[in-house]
């Protein structure tokens, strides 16, 4: 079972990727991404294990690190969202940061629902 620390960053963490998902603004979404990286460096990134059943503790390594590498994917995505300029380009890495953004959500719901 997830502490109750763990639980109530994980839910703040969950209502900005649903947030984030709402944008539908170049710009905003880069100023989105900062504020989420930094929740995610200064509040998730920092949580341990202590206090966590060892089954959960081994599911929150593992689930910290797809995290953390969403987070990069969705740093790179943002990046080439930036510089494309052709309509369907557009359209193809917006549907990209959705996909990462959902999967992030998707890595929270598990926590937040099942455990």
């Amino acid at each position: 079972m997830l502490s109750p620390t763990h639980w109530q960053k994980l839910q703040s963490f969950s209502l900005s990727l649903d947030r984030m998902l709402q944008v539908s603004d170049r710009d905003e979404l880069q100023a989105s991404f900062a504020e989420l990286e930094s929740e995610f460096r200064d509040r998730i990134m920092p949580l341990s294990c202590e206090g966590l059943d060892s089954a959960v503790s081994s599911l929150w390594v593992s689930y910290l690190t797809e995290m953390h590498k969403q987070m990069r994917l969705l740093q790179t995505e943002l990046i080439y969202l930036r510089s494309v300029r052709q309509p369907e380009k557009v359209q193809e890495r917006f549907s990209n940061v959705r996909q990462c953004l959902e999967k992030l959500r998707g890595y929270c719901e598990t926590f937040l629902e099942k455990l």
